[in-house]
């Protein structure tokens, strides 16, 4: 039996999820990072992709 990949979705910053369902990734991509730096919270309304990780209570920039 082949291993299976894990998806991590696209979001807008605006549709990030409050938090992920129990037993899903806590990772996420957003599309629209404005001025992010990595360990920052992320805002929405630029034109930058960003990997963000959910640490259980907000979500932050891990990389650019």
């Amino acid at each position: 039996m082949a291993p299976q990949a894990n998806t991590i979705n696209v979001y807008t910053v605006a549709d990030l999820p409050t938090a992920p369902a129990l037993g899903t990734p806590a990772l996420a991509i957003v599309n629209d990072a404005s001025l992010p730096s990595v360990g920052a919270v992320p805002t929405g309304g630029g034109l930058v992709t960003a990997l963000v990780w959910f640490n259980g209570s907000v979500w932050h920039i891990v990389a650019l």
